[in-house]
């Protein structure tokens, strides 16, 4: 047995911690491996620890494969650790409603903990190799797993008890970080009357505990995921952040929208917010009105703001004057054809204004007219339009609206072209 540059593990560590070129690791793997090889028939190891990884596992694997049988004794620590009053307000005035609620919370931090190192491990050669040899380990019929759920567990603990053999206790949780590179703390001891004692501790806290499936946490790792799950996945990684925060935005809309309809209000709010400007766009008949009103009704009741419709006459005249009605908004309402100098004046007192158009598509500069120039720098506005119009045509327009500057609009008000073509 040798640890670093050749140097023999010690079969009886006394002092176990990581530095001057030594390791909790190196200490434990030559305690198991005297006892292993030591002992005629072998010898059982019992160990105690809060954490666990595969880290830490491959640091003791080989040592491991030695031993006759190992006992694996899990439990969440408590956090904090000193005893504290009760949380008033939060906690039950039981204290032992007060404990296990406390308790009931460590063991699922520990269940995502567990849960957290397996799916960070990575997808390395060596890593994926280590980890199918822990589920052999886990699955040979030599080691058995329980968790602590009556009590915290913060003591840790590598025990031989056969012929009083000896104990590693200390600080240590069995992680590679515990092992190999925190700041530990573990003593050895062979005194037959303190391991006695020791072997009593974990015999009772192994019979409170009950039996917990390691080895499926792990295997996990393995199955097959169907293509529409990783899609799913990636997803969430993209927009779990803003769904969050989406579930924890207060006030629900006043007016009544459907679940994608209310998402689709919280991402416009957010795109206003940071380009000042947003292009719903959707299929017709999906609620692209009723977002938009919700997004007039913040305007001018929440924030006292001034609000601009601008709008085919037949919109105008129908569908946008009834929606004013019904829900009692504040706003001006305007076509496209109305007189240039009224619409320039309107468009300078709003505060927000929401263009609606039946289409949004970039035409060559024949037919094209620009009614009016609508350069308004730092004003919010909100254009909405079926998608009717091909990506780019839809991009382009969202491109304007978003760097400030009202697209361009023919005399009939159907479409939007780009102000390069408006110039020409």
């Amino acid at each position: 047995m040798s640890g670093p540059a050749g140097q023999p593990h010690a079969a009886k560590p006394e002092f176990a911690a990581n530095r001057d070129g030594r390791s909790v690791a190196d200490a434990v793997n030559g305690f198991v491996t005297h006892a292993a090889t030591g002992f005629v028939g072998g010898a059982h190891l019992d160990v105690a620890t809060a954490y666990f990884n595969v880290g830490g596992y491959s640091l003791l694997a080989d040592s491991l494969d030695d031993v006759q049988g190992t006992r694996l004794l899990l439990g969440a620590e408590p956090k904090p650790v000193e005893q504290r009053r009760r949380v008033l307000g939060v906690e039950s005035v039981h204290p032992s409603r007060a404990f296990q609620a406390r308790l009931n919370g460590a063991l699922e931090d520990h269940e995502d903990q567990l849960t957290t190192e397996r799916d960070l491990l990575g997808f390395s050669v060596e890593v994926d190799a280590t980890t199918k040899r822990l589920v052999r380990w886990l699955r040979s019929g030599n080691v058995e797993v329980r968790r602590l759920g009556t009590k915290f567990l913060h003591g840790k603990a590598f025990l031989v008890g056969e012929h009083g053999h000896g104990v590693v206790a200390g600080s240590s949780n069995f992680t590679r970080a515990g092992l190999a590179s925190n700041v530990e703390l573990n003593l050895g001891n062979y005194s037959p009357h303190v391991v006695g004692q020791v072997q009593e501790w974990f015999d009772e806290l192994w019979e409170e505990a009950v039996d917990y499936d390691l080895a499926a946490l792990y295997e996990a790792r393995f199955e097959p995921h169907l293509p529409y799950l990783i899609y799913l996945r990636m997803l969430w990684e993209r927009y779990g952040a803003e769904l969050v925060e989406e579930a924890e935005a207060e006030g629900a809309p006043q007016i009544h929208l459907t679940s994608f309809q209310a998402d689709g209000l919280w991402r416009a709010r957010r795109i206003m917010a940071e380009r000042h400007g947003v292009l719903i766009a959707d299929e017709v008949g999906l609620g692209k009105t009723f977002l938009a009103g919700e997004l007039i009704r913040e305007a001018a009741l929440d924030r006292r703001q001034r609000v601009l419709v601008v709008t085919p006459a037949t919109l105008r005249d129908g569908p946008w004057r009834a929606f004013r009605s019904q829900f009692n908004l504040p706003m001006e309402l305007i076509s496209y054809v109305d007189r240039p100098s009224s619409l320039i004046d309107m468009v300078r007192r709003a505060s927000r204004c929401i263009r609606s158009a039946p289409e949004c598509r970039v035409r060559s500069s024949a037919g094209v007219a620009d009614p009016v120039s609508m350069n308004w720098p730092g004003d919010p506005r909100v254009s909405q339009a079926p998608l009717t119009a091909p990506h780019t045509s839809v991009a382009n327009c969202h491109s304007s609206i978003s760097r400030g500057v009202a697209p361009s609009m023919t005399r009939a008000g159907s479409a939007c072209a780009s102000r390069s073509a408006a110039r020409s």
